[in-house]
């Protein structure tokens, strides 16, 4: 089973309230050919299916695409669009629409202006007093004791052997009020050193 939507309607179906994927190039990739690499995938809880798989059937509305990023065996890993993709496996589709980016999961998400995820979202519900955001690793401020730490050879290679894996770091950083930097100044340096230009992070209310 395949659906397919051309461009000029998806851009027309959001004139009024412009989704992420709005004039984005759209391309139809075989489902089979994508697989799930992101932690936050492998991981997912309480996924939110909204209006439900129906939706697929029906012509009147239109399914959201996902992104995905190419491999280097030429499959794609799901970058975003966890639900959408979740969906289009259980209606069976052969094809599923698709923007195509080499951006990395955190840079796809806070160019498009997507700060939280629904993942994100549920967690935030069980841990009211923390909220989690991409912002720009430029605006975080680092304290003077961070910067006399000589960061542990051994937990930074673990580090970064979960990014290489899973294309994100395992954990958010901490911040504080003005975007102090209070806990995962190795994780800080690991953004830096790869030349992430967002990380996530966690807002600490204490």
């Amino acid at each position: 089973m395949s659906i397919e939507i051309t461009q000029e309607q998806y851009n027309n179906a959001h004139l009024g309230n412009k989704a992420w994927y709005y004039e984005k190039s759209i391309n139809y990739v075989d489902i089979q050919n994508i697989i799930l690499t992101e932690s936050v995938h492998l991981n997912a809880k309480g996924i939110c299916f909204g209006r439900g798989i129906g939706e697929i059937y029906d012509n009147s509305r239109i399914i959201s695409p996902v992104a995905i990023r190419l491999l280097p065996d030429g499959r794609y890993s799901l970058v975003f669009g966890l639900v959408s993709f979740i969906k289009a496996k259980l209606a069976n589709l052969n094809k599923i629409a698709a923007i195509i980016t080499d951006l990395s999961r955190t840079d796809f998400i806070k160019s498009c202006g997507l700060s939280m995820t629904c993942e994100k979202k549920h967690r935030n519900k069980t841990q009211s007093n923390q909220e989690y955001e991409f912002i720009d690793i430029k605006d975080i401020t680092i304290p003077r004791r961070f910067l006399e730490i000589n960061p542990d050879l051994e937990k930074v290679n673990k580090i970064k052997d979960v990014y290489f894996k899973h294309n994100e770091l395992d954990k958010p950083v901490s911040i504080r009020k003005k975007y102090i930097l209070c806990d995962g100044y190795i994780r800080y340096l690991i953004a830096k050193e790869l030349g992430l230009k967002h990380v996530l992070v966690k807002f600490n209310t204490d």
